[in-house]
């Protein structure tokens, strides 16, 4: 299988660049098709059925940078919402513990929940309260204060009064935002699960083309000498360079890279993938610069919304087709 994922459309360009010379010297001749290969495959596969693989895979790899998109910003959207929450909840229990110490509505007072805490243990104490709050408003009033009760998260100069139907509102709102983020959870691993399968499709393909290519072109040395490689030569691997990246506010990744020295050098590869936890799996290349000397790249990946951020790795690539991945840097985007 291909070194990365990220490698399945420069090996599909290779090859599909060798079947066009190859298709060249077949000229006027018995059209070139694989063998058939039931459900991998199918009959008349010629080039143009590679090339149609090649942009579904893009298209795929496009797909799911965009999945991890929205689930970065359904978590960005999520946080605001528990801050939101957060501070209302704080005011009502300085309402509780202003008005209602040593009553029975005091001890039935829930606990602050961490904002990192998950779905139930962050709503749980919310809902306690939305209740609480419900029975404070149809309860006897205590000295110095008015029911309903309301909270103020604004200023005395400008208030921002919160009701209790608000505060079970913005609940809701966080439900429903953790609903979306588990259906954008799901959209993610079928988009995964799809260029997956398109990768398999793709590597089956070169994989056969490496064989049946050969009795078609047995009388030219030249193009028998230069069918691609599935795997790289032996050798070794290049020492991975270091990265650096910082934001260009307000979205834009710039970042740089130390210069390989290895005797085999090709090419660099800039990877890059939405969010600050991506996996390398996910990456997509940015650029791929054949000047060993390096130069800045940008990019806004990931980084479009408030809170966004981007994972970047660069990888080395040597003529003998053995590479090395630098390790990951974050460039995020604040709120």
């Amino acid at each position: 299988m291909f070194e990365s994922k990220s490698s399945a459309i420069p090996y599909a360009n290779r090859f599909l660049a060798h079947w066009a010379s190859v298709d060249a010297f077949i000229g006027a001749g018995p059209a070139f098709f694989l063998p058939v290969k039931p459900g991998v495959i199918p009959p008349n596969f010629n080039r143009s059925g590679l090339v149609a693989l090649r942009d579904t895979l893009e298209n795929q790899l496009d797909s799911v940078q965009a999945q991890l998109n929205v689930l970065q910003t359904n978590s960005g959207a999520i946080v605001l919402k528990k801050q939101q929450l957060l501070n209302r909840l704080r005011l009502f229990l300085e309402v509780v513990d202003g008005y209602y110490a040593g009553t029975a509505f005091f001890k039935s007072r829930p606990d602050m929940p961490s904002i990192n805490a998950g779905s139930e243990k962050f709503i749980d104490p919310l809902r306690d309260a939305k209740n609480l709050w419900s029975t404070l408003n149809a309860s006897p009033a205590p000295s110095g204060i008015t029911l309903p009760i309301t909270l103020n998260e604004g200023t005395v100069s400008t208030p921002a009064l919160v009701t209790q139907a608000q505060f079970s509102t913005s609940i809701n709102e966080l439900k429903a935002l953790y609903e979306a983020r588990a259906q954008a959870e799901q959209d993610l691993q079928l988009a995964r699960a799809r260029r997956d399968e398109t990768i398999l499709a793709i590597y089956a393909v070169l994989l056969s083309y490496r064989t049946a290519v050969l009795f078609r072109i047995s009388t030219n040395q030249p193009l028998i000498d230069t069918v691609p490689r599935l795997s790289p030569e032996g050798g070794h691997t290049p020492d991975a360079v270091t990265v650096t990246a910082s934001l260009t506010a307000p979205d834009t990744a710039t970042g740089n890279h130390t210069e390989s020295d290895d005797a085999d050098f090709e090419s660099y590869v800039v990877l890059g993938a939405v969010g600050d936890d991506a996996d390398l799996d996910d990456a997509v290349v940015l650029y791929t610069r054949t000047n060993r000397i390096p130069a800045p790249f940008t990019t806004t990946l990931g980084l479009t919304e408030p809170g966004g951020a981007v994972t970047l790795w660069v990888k080395v690539v040597l003529n003998t087709g053995n590479e090395r991945t630098s390790e990951r840097v974050v460039v995020t985007r604040p709120l």
